[in-house]
């Protein structure tokens, strides 16, 4: 294993300020850009295996870019997926892997969130841990949502609230503060 891919690891293991709950991707690019930068590398990469690693993040993003209409008509984008539901999707670019010995496997669990959140080819999203259910949620362009994901996690700890809804996490999203 190469000393670059290593401390590519470190730096996605150290990074989150609430390491077990909060992660935020260390994909540079703007959320806008992000199917571009991943169309790029897909472009140029021969490896079989990192090939369907790209596609299975490009569907992903398609996930979470996704379109809905709401009540009155109007449409928004989705915007989030539990991790679980990814990790299917995932381990759906595998089929020669047999998914009942891979579902379980913490490693390929960690792998996963690790190619998430990588730098150069990962998604602009965070990863976050809410009442023992992990989430995967867009990093928009405008703003910067790290403290206030930071700020909801610490109360819903301390309070020891049991749900988290739909319409909190749209609350978050819909209400995060603006990078000056």
């Amino acid at each position: 294993m190469s000393s670059e891919h290593n401390n590519t690891r470190t730096l996605i293991r150290k990074q989150g300020f609430l390491k077990n709950y909060f992660h935020s991707s260390l994909q540079t690019c703007r959320l806008t850009d992000n199917v571009d930068v991943i169309k790029e590398k897909l472009e140029h990469v021969k490896d079989p295996i990192r090939r369907r690693h790209l596609k299975a993040l490009l569907y992903i993003l398609d996930c979470l870019l996704a379109k809905v209409s709401d009540d009155e008509g109007s449409e928004k984008t989705v915007g989030y997926l539990s991790f679980n539901d990814a990790y299917d999707i995932f381990l759906g670019y595998f089929p020669d892997n047999d998914p009942n010995l891979l579902i379980n496997d913490r490693l390929k669990r960690q792998q996963f969130k690790e190619l998430l959140l990588h730098p150069t080819f990962g998604l602009s999203v965070y990863i976050l841990e809410i009442n023992n259910k992990r989430y995967i949620v867009l990093r928009p362009d405008n703003y910067d949502l790290d403290y206030f994901f930071e700020d909801i996690i610490v109360s819903l700890k301390e309070k020891k609230e049991k749900e988290i809804t739909r319409n909190t996490i749209a609350n978050i999203l819909n209400n995060g503060y603006r990078m000056g």
